[in-house]
């Protein structure tokens, strides 16, 4: 059984309460346990965080599965670790990069095992020895070992096969939650589509449909995994919004200060953001703020000091991921010019779009289809026609400081609908209806 969006509209939800989380009517969820696996930093992933604190609060006994380490303080329920050397400089945050580097580190090795036999009719047994064959995969079975749930929720394509595995032998549904569209994640890459990409479509047709709740962050990737997979019915849209905070209006100031928050790397504008900022009008400014590779990070501040910008360019280290809304409050407008270089970025719902509007900042994102529909839709702020520095510039001196006012009042009123205390409702209600539908 799949549990679709009409099945969870249908459900029955008690009164949501801040302190004590969403009830189902019929009170499957107390007393279960969940255990969530994810290739992350647990302390420092939002969306596997807030799935945990969702059925914490709900009464479930919570285990989480991942890696090591953190900025952030630890959630009040129990994570597990698979150890810094199960995973060969592991990522920090479960960043494209880190993935990047795990997936070029395999298919060195596999490159010619591959050509030799026709990767592309991978059988069963093959799957099972290139998928064993990722680091940490190994780590993290043993990690499962003998642990019992009632839910195994797989975080992204990697963790799906061990979710799948642990149900079978031990019982519980299987939840699939991709924070990506994992098989067009990095297409823009000849050698990740001729390497990675095969490997990465052949587990999800083969496990996706053992999930009784499939979900994904934005509707885009949910009708193409329905169409590609030939799935019964879309997946669930849950989108990466964060937990609701109270943040109280400031008008711009002197100083009108934007902001990028999250991965600094490349293929996300940050060097074209960077090459923009000799256009803008002088009273703006761009702080950078995130993990990155350090010869990336340096890269970045000497574009800067070659433009002599560097005063109006800040690089920062990564805030706690618990701090990012708060911090990030101080500012005046968010900035994302994701390139529209793939299918994953077209259809990209990212956190950072939820938490610009948390903080109530006005937003400037690239114009990609499903990040326009939240600006559009809620009317916070623009959408760059192209993340080309001439375009970057025009839309930031386009922005007045009554119009910034008026977009970050319209981003506080719109937090109230974009959090996690609303999202967090549909995906309660979705395995409420799969463990129902299990005991029947």
């Amino acid at each position: 059984m799949h549990i679709t969006d009409a099945a969870v509209a249908g459900g029955v939800l008690r009164t949501f309460d801040e302190a004590e989380g969403p009830r189902n009517a019929l009170g499957l969820q107390r007393g279960k346990r969940a255990c969530l696996l994810a290739f992350s930093r647990i302390a420092d992933d939002p969306r596997v965080r807030r799935q945990g604190d969702a059925f914490h609060r709900a009464g479930c006994a919570v285990t989480a599965i991942g890696l090591p380490g953190g900025l952030s303080p630890p959630p009040p329920w129990r994570v597990l670790t698979i150890g810094k050397s199960a995973v060969r400089k592991a990522d920090t945050s479960g960043s494209l990069l880190a993935r990047w580097r795990e997936a070029q580190r395999l298919f060195r090795r596999k490159a010619g095992t591959l050509l030799r036999h026709q990767w592309i009719r991978f059988d069963d047994d093959y799957i099972d020895r290139l998928y064993s064959s990722i680091e940490g995969v190994a780590a993290m079975r043993a990690a499962i070992g003998a642990l019992k749930a009632d839910i195994w929720l797989a975080n992204d394509w990697v963790t799906l096969p061990l979710a799948v595995e642990a149900a079978e032998a031990r019982g519980g549904i299987v939840g699939y939650d991709t924070h990506e569209l994992a098989v067009s994640e990095c297409e823009q890459s000849f050698k990740w589509r001729l390497m990675r990409q095969p490997l990465v479509r052949a587990i999800e047709r083969r496990y996706i449909r053992r999930a009784q709740v499939v979900s994904s962050v934005s509707p885009g990737i949910g009708e193409f995994l329905m169409q590609l997979y030939n799935l019964p019915d879309r997946p669930l849209t849950l989108r990466n919004v964060p937990d609701y905070r109270e943040i109280s209006f400031r008008p711009c100031g002197a100083t009108v200060r934007v902001l990028y928050h999250g991965l600094v790397a490349p293929g996300r504008g940050l060097e074209e953001a960077v090459d923009s900022v000799p256009a803008w009008r002088p009273e703006l400014s761009l702080t950078i703020r995130g993990p990155g590779d350090s010869g990336f990070v340096a890269a970045l501040d000497a574009r800067a000091r070659r433009a002599k910008i560097e005063g109006r360019v800040t690089i920062e280290p990564p805030v706690p991921m618990t701090e990012l809304v708060d911090r990030a409050a101080a500012f005046d407008i968010g900035l994302f010019a994701l390139p529209d270089h793939s299918r994953q970025n077209r259809l990209a719902l990212p956190n950072k779009l939820f938490e610009y509007i948390m903080a109530g900042l006005a937003l400037c994102v690239s114009d990609l289809p499903e990040m326009a529909r939240i600006v559009e839709r809620y009317k916070v702020g623009k959408c760059l026609p192209s993340i080309e520095p001439a375009a970057i510039a025009a839309a930031m001196n386009g922005f007045t400081r009554s119009a910034i006012d008026t977009f970050k009042r319209r981003s506080l009123e719109a937090a109230r609908e974009l959090c996690w205390a609303q999202e967090s409702r549909t995906m309660l209600v979705a395995y409420e209806s799969a463990l129902g539908a299990a005991r029947h």
